[in-house]
């Protein structure tokens, strides 16, 4: 997502979907491996209104490694079993249960 896409999503999401859902808080994770969700954080902070307060949150530490979606998928991707260091139960039996993958829990 560019620069521009990042801007248009915050502008919909600021004009359309906040004000019908009733949303004046977004809660979002800082982003140091992404370059491109830790843009579209930024341009989140610029873009929404000071009614809708943008909170970033630290995210959590495995070993040194920022704990992300995109740290999973690719372990994942990989056949890692460590990935299970960094998922929820429920989605660890989510993925033995229905996607066929063999973690160790």
């Amino acid at each position: 997502m560019n620069q521009l896409h990042a801007e248009i999503d915050c502008e919909v999401f600021k004009r359309h979907i906040a004000p019908s859902l009733g949303i004046n808080h977004r809660f979002v994770g800082s982003e140091p491996n992404c370059a491109v969700t830790h843009n579209y954080n930024g341009v989140m902070k610029q873009i929404l209104p000071p009614e809708i307060q943008v909170t970033e949150l630290e995210r959590l530490n495995l070993e040194g490694s920022s704990i992300s979606a995109s740290t999973a998928r690719s372990q994942l991707s990989q056949a890692a079993s460590s990935v299970a260091n960094l998922l929820p139960i429920t989605t660890i039996n989510y993925l033995i249960e229905n996607c066929g993958y063999a973690l160790q829990i």
